[in-house]
């Protein structure tokens, strides 16, 4: 997935994000979650009509970014350090 500096950003329908986040977070990743995490927030999109979502590459590059081992073990590592 390449991110475009300029213009608008290119969109992905739940099931091309999906493929794209389990290249990328090394893990199966399933439409149904996609709407969720786009539902809760989590995940920048959009919903169309009752039932379609839309995200974009710069809100996919964003959750990666938040949701990689290393950004998830400062979290840990964080928590565990509270206990």
């Amino acid at each position: 997935m390449e991110e475009k500096k300029r213009g608008r950003p290119r969109e992905y329908t739940t099931g091309q994000a999906a493929k794209v986040l389990s290249e990328r977070l090394g893990r199966h990743v399933s439409t149904e979650q996609v709407r969720r995490w786009i539902a809760s927030g989590k995940l920048g999109g959009s919903r169309l009509a009752d039932s379609w979502y839309r995200t974009t590459d710069r809100d996919i590059a964003a959750f990666i970014e938040a949701n990689t081992r290393k950004t998830l073990g400062k979290t840990l590592d964080r928590q565990h350090d509270a206990e």
